[in-house]
């Protein structure tokens, strides 16, 4: 028994070093066969694409950037439009709601992508994958909170036309925060026409009535100063309407009593009456000073608001804001799947392998041939 596990020990001995003295045997086909291999490997290898998903990191707006509106806010804040504020944060939404929004990454890659793509239907749905093929998501534990990211096969050409598409981008906030202010600016210059032509009317009615009292009180005063008259009383008979009063107790009206205080009394009154100045209506009225002011805050509020619209004026010619700065040279690659080099290393590897097979049955084939004849 002993003897027969020898003998196969012996013939597995055998068979190993004989299949290696076969591939020295036939060394030039192996290296001849591997290198064929390795050089289709090669050639099949770098002309396949490789994709590699892209990340830029970005901070949110610096709030430094904010001082063209610093006094935009305070004049929205003293006319009462506190909502409108704006701020960093606001900006920022503004910005990812535009960009997630991809019409503007779309256009961008619509106009590079006609160049090639002669079919309009082809046109617009290679243009909207690439769009919706870019993101925007957090990145937290880290000094840039934001990323954008996307796959791409060319990052050098997409960092460009993104770079395009994040500028024109940046300029449709800038625009829609111009609107934006355009639209609070003049919502509150006709809030503010309004009630200040409302103030006017008011004071224009409270002015008329107070000359309407004032031209009755002078017709009443005449009639009164004939009566005196007709009854030779010249004199004030203040004592008399006084007497009156106290036994009326007020009850009835001591108008048509007045020529008891005598007709001196009652032309001189209608003199200073008609001497007085119309426009003279606060001692009359004491709502009138309160409306006046009322009317001069406003017009302090107009001015304000001429001024937000001054700025917005001055920030459209300059439009120098860029609401996010996103520097496209700090993206960094990941290729996605396995790298070419790895790739190249394992199928130069099955090649040597299959040099190596294909020599042994090559090495059989010929020995069986020889042993035939």
């Amino acid at each position: 028994m002993n003897n027969e596990n020898n003998n196969i020990n012996s013939d597995d001995g055998v068979t190993l070093f004989s299949l290696v003295d076969i591939l020295f045997s036939r060394i030039l086909l192996v290296i001849g066969v591997s290198l064929i291999l390795s050089i289709l490997s090669f050639v099949y290898v770098y002309n396949q694409t490789q994709s590699y998903k892209v990340t830029i990191p970005f901070k949110e707006i610096n709030k430094s950037k904010l001082t063209n509106f610093i006094e935009i806010n305070n004049l929205l804040n003293v006319n009462g439009a506190n909502e409108v504020e704006i701020s960093s944060e606001k900006i920022f939404d503004i910005f990812v709601a535009t960009f997630m929004n991809k019409s503007e990454i779309y256009d961008t890659y619509y106009n590079k992508f006609k160049e090639t793509i002669i079919n309009t239907r082809d046109l617009d749905v290679t243009a909207k994958n690439k769009a919706n093929s870019f993101n925007i998501s957090v990145n937290l534990n880290n000094i840039y909170p934001y990323k954008i990211e996307f796959f791409t096969s060319n990052p050098s050409e997409d960092l460009d036309l993104i770079s395009k598409s994040i500028k024109k981008i940046n300029g449709q906030v800038y625009n829609e925060i111009l609107f934006e202010l355009e639209a609070v600016t003049n919502s509150l210059k006709s809030e503010n026409n309004r009630q200040t032509e409302k103030l006017k009317n008011d004071l224009i009615k409270r002015k008329n009535l107070y000359l309407k009292d004032i031209s009755i009180k002078i017709v009443t005063l005449r009639e009164q100063a004939e009566i005196a008259r007709s009854l030779n009383i010249f004199e004030n008979s203040k004592n008399i309407v006084n007497a009156l009063k106290s036994i009326s107790g007020d009850i009835i009206s001591l108008e048509k009593f007045d020529y008891l205080r005598g007709a001196d009394a009652l032309e001189n009154e209608i003199e200073i009456l008609e001497r007085r100045n119309p426009d003279n209506v606060i001692d009359y009225d004491p709502e009138y000073a309160n409306i006046q002011a009322q009317i001069e805050n406003a017009s302090a509020g107009l001015e304000s608001i001429m001024n937000i619209e001054k700025s917005i004026s001055q920030m459209k010619i300059k439009n120098d804001f860029l609401p996010v700065n996103i520097n496209t040279r700090q993206a960094y690659f990941e290729p996605v799947g396995q790298r070419k080099i790895i790739t190249l290393g394992i199928l130069i590897i099955v090649s040597v392998i299959f040099a190596c097979v294909f020599s042994i049955f090559y090495d059989n084939y010929q020995t069986h041939r020889s042993t035939k004849k």
